[in-house]
């Protein structure tokens, strides 16, 4: 049995069912409440658990429930359920394989920052603060500076529509419009790029890409080039020493796996954003035809 944690129309992980072919495949949607436990059964007692050959934590173990008609007394009750549910705890065993984790959906920004420079990595200047003098400070020294969520979050759903977060450069007029004192906010010194790279680490393997937006107005965010379908990207090769050096932040985080942001600078120099456990890798896999779904697969199955 393989074991799959993560939420509704995630074709990530269809596609690496697709890859397990007749395995026994449990999938545990955490944002459903509906017939996805059709098929979920597991004896808790020690005499009858059979340990699953592996278990993949891929999205949303602390998803909350949001379906509108479910009183909202009983959401956070729900969502509480979810969580423990998705931990699934109960059936690791000592053979079992586990990808990703269950207490690790979320890194924290800074940490991993911290991490980077402890192995020798570059990263950005970065300035977390709730203070206009210190930001104002802080630009100054700088000069092009961007504000980026402390948090992984990249959506939001408001009453008048849909919007998303994205990487933004502030200037001079943007800061004369803040109060004194505001919500904590983390900026960055804006790091010129000859174009960004994409690391999928899976079980100390590094499938890496090179991304080419296509247009200036992108130079922030390549999500944004990404959406209109103007990005370019091919396979990559990171210098020698600085994948082991990947392995080892990924192992001191207890990590193994995740996607990592890279940035190559027009002076060769290779600057390190963060990590994100749960990062996409589908049009990676299929562009540069690197099978990661197919590697993942084995990873479970083995």
């Amino acid at each position: 049995m393989i074991v799959i944690s993560t939420i509704n129309f995630d074709e990530s992980a269809a596609d690496v069912m697709d890859w397990l072919g007749d395995e026994h495949v449990v999938r545990v949607n955490n944002d459903s409440v509906r017939g996805d436990f059709a098929e979920f059964a597991c004896n808790v007692s020690p005499q009858s658990v059979r340990d699953p050959k592996g278990i993949w934590f891929r999205k949303g173990n602390r998803t909350s429930i949001t379906d509108p008609s479910i009183p909202v007394a009983f959401r956070a009750h729900m969502s509480a359920e979810m969580y423990a549910l998705s931990g699934l705890h109960y059936i690791r065993g000592r053979n079992t394989r586990v990808l990703g984790s269950a207490d690790y959906v979320f890194t924290n920004k800074l940490a991993v920052l911290q991490k980077f420079e402890s192995h020798g990595l570059a990263t950005p200047p970065t300035l977390v603060t709730t203070k206009k003098e210190s930001l104002t400070e802080f630009y100054q020294q700088h000069r092009e500076v961007i504000v980026k969520p402390l948090s992984d979050g990249t959506r939001f759903s408001l009453p008048s529509g849909e919007f998303k977060i994205y990487v933004e450069k502030i200037d001079d007029a943007f800061i004369s419009t803040l109060p004194e004192t505001f919500f904590p906010a983390l900026f960055q010194k804006h790091i010129p790029k000859e174009y960004e790279i994409r690391v999928f680490f899976l079980a100390g393997k590094c499938y890496c890409s090179a991304i080419f937006p296509q247009g200036a107005q992108n130079n922030t965010d390549y999500r944004k080039s990404l959406q209109a379908g103007r990005v370019r990207s091919v396979p990559y090769r990171l210098p020698a020493h600085t994948e082991p050096k990947l392995a080892a932040v990924m192992e001191d985080l207890r990590l193994n796996t995740g996607s990592i942001d890279i940035i190559r600078t027009p002076d060769g120099e290779y600057v390190f954003l963060e990590i994100n456990p749960s990062g996409q890798f589908g049009s990676q896999s299929s562009i540069c035809n690197y099978y990661i779904e197919r590697d993942i697969a084995q990873f479970l199955s083995k």
